[in-house]
């Protein structure tokens, strides 16, 4: 992502639009937390509850830089986002040769654009063969 001065001259010189690189991008930063909790509700059945929050900022994103004699395009931060969310799970031990366990998660993205909350499910199960 970065670029010699004189590459970049070249670019402007011939009326190349380019995505330039930037050496002054800062790197990108991620704050995540986590919280659980699982418990037995029977001898054979526990649950457990997870939720998260992520945010992310610094990702790098395209810039127009509108300049004379031509324009180009630069590489800077400003992309960022967040997104919380919430995971169940119910597991089951093995129970005459068959063992379930079924999983909701929930997430969704606040930030930059609100996002509505989407849900996705597995259902796992396991057998003697």
């Amino acid at each position: 992502m970065f670029i010699s001065y004189v590459r970049f001259v070249q670019n402007l010189t011939q009326g190349n639009f380019t995505i330039s690189a930037n050496p002054d991008l800062q790197p990108q930063e991620n704050t995540q937390y986590e919280v659980g909790f699982k418990q037995m509700i029977t001898p054979n059945v526990s649950i457990d509850a997870t939720i998260f929050y992520k945010q992310m900022s610094g990702y790098p994103q395209i810039r127009n830089i509108a300049a004379r004699p031509t324009g180009y395009a630069l590489y800077v931060n400003g992309d960022y986002g967040t997104v919380k969310g919430l995971t169940l799970a119910l597991k089951t031990r093995r129970i005459n040769n068959l063992r379930l366990m079924r999983i909701i998660r929930c997430n969704t993205q606040v930030e930059p654009d609100p996002v509505p909350v989407a849900c996705t499910g597995s259902l796992g199960r396991e057998g003697i063969t």
